[in-house]
């Protein structure tokens, strides 16, 4: 019986009525707010009460859906959760060909440098001088990758993760192209250097994007597949070298570096045409509706097909802050980049705990970036 029958009927005084309306509605307002109402996809009419799911919670919702008792670690079990997940491994896949074409790039010149001062390559690029003129083309697609991490890297938070990852490939691609043309030692070290801005570009959009497309149960899975082929681009570029200069020595170092420039090209197509943006930076950015979409259809890659999908009121729900617009966005690319500053030096200056890993972290990361690099061109 409702409050206002009861007081009708004399069974509630009129004094009480209003203290138990404000009650009922503040839980009726409780109960909307702990739930979000959304409909089956399915059915005109079905509607069902659920609380209002996250990015991350579907997600892992439909890895556990598809994976086959994986704790067992058995063949059988590894191959039909892989059969259930193909579709989106391969997207993973797809990834993992972008990293391997920037290493395919870096790789590549030292390859060249190694043909010795009695090659044309020596005698056309670099005037017979190779300490000198090969220490100029090695150091200048590295002094690229460092202002293309620093810099173009930013873009990503602004402008997305697929649109700056594209760029970074399709740069370092044409770049590519561009250094077999080179005539002399300035073109060829320009055209390393746009090179080196597209590797260093490319790289942070592609492990956030790889980052914010997984599940948080495989997220470091999906991101050591990608580090991975790395050495994929490093073997092809390495086999492919052998079969241009070890075996015959007849293939011009220009046919080569434009084989070497293939992977990138290769790359842009496939997260063109196979890799969604990142459906986290559409939540931030107040795209809400994409992020849901986009998010269904990588669980439907995972094999996942939930009868209720995941609705942008959920996501708006979720979202611990208010997301930019999509202008706002990219008005305040200053603003980005300041906050970017400051957070870096904030590794620095604020905690001496968080300090002292940082500069350990450096110091292991130059070591092996030196040692690794330096052996390599040389």
């Amino acid at each position: 019986m409702s409050v206002n029958a009861a007081t009708d009927l004399g069974l509630v005084p009129e004094e009480t009525t209003t203290s138990l309306s404000t009650v009922a509605d503040a839980d009726a307002e409780l109960e909307e707010s702990s739930s979000i109402l959304y409909s089956d996809s399915n059915s005109d009419c079905q509607e069902t009460m659920m609380p209002a799911r996250s990015i991350d919670s579907f997600m892992d919702d439909a890895f556990d859906a598809t994976t086959i008792d994986l704790g067992r670690m058995t063949w059988t079990s590894y191959t039909k959760t892989f059969v259930r997940q193909w579709n989106y491994w391969a997207l993973v896949l797809c990834m993992g060909v972008c990293n391997s074409s920037d290493a395919t790039e870096i790789l590549a010149l030292s390859y060249v440098l190694g043909l010795g001062e009695k090659s044309d390559f020596a005698s056309e690029i670099l005037e017979n001088d190779l300490s000198r003129n090969g220490g100029v083309l090695a150091g200048s697609i590295f002094l690229g990758m460092l202002i293309g991490g620093g810099v173009v890297g930013i873009f990503g938070d602004v402008y997305g993760r697929k649109k700056i990852l594209l760029s970074g490939l399709i740069l370092n691609g044409s770049a590519g192209v561009l250094s077999a043309t080179a005539v002399d030692l300035i073109t060829l070290a320009s055209a390393r250097f746009v090179a080196g801005i597209g590797i260093g570009g490319s790289i942070p959009p592609l492990f956030a994007l790889a980052a914010e497309i997984a599940p948080r149960k495989c997220r470091g899975l999906v991101i050591s597949i990608i580090a991975s082929f790395w050495m994929v681009g490093s073997i092809f570029t390495s086999v492919l070298a052998f079969c241009s200069f070890g075996l015959t020595r007849t293939l011009s170092w220009r046919i080569f570096l434009t084989i070497c420039s293939f992977p990138s090209i290769i790359g842009a197509a496939l997260v063109y045409y196979n890799v969604p943006e990142s459906p986290r930076f559409l939540l931030r950015t107040g795209r809400s509706y994409e992020s849901a979409q986009i998010t269904n259809k990588l669980a439907q890659k995972i094999g996942y097909h939930c009868p209720f999908p995941l609705t942008p009121s959920e996501l708006s729900h979720n979202l611990d802050e208010l997301p930019y617009t999509e202008n706002e966005t990219s008005r305040n690319f200053i603003a980005v980049s300041r906050d970017g500053i400051i957070g870096v030096l904030s590794l620095y200056n604020f905690d001496i705990k968080v300090c002292q890993t940082t500069l350990v972290a450096q110091s292991i990361w130059f070591t092996i970036s030196f040692g690794s690099y330096g052996l390599i061109t040389w």
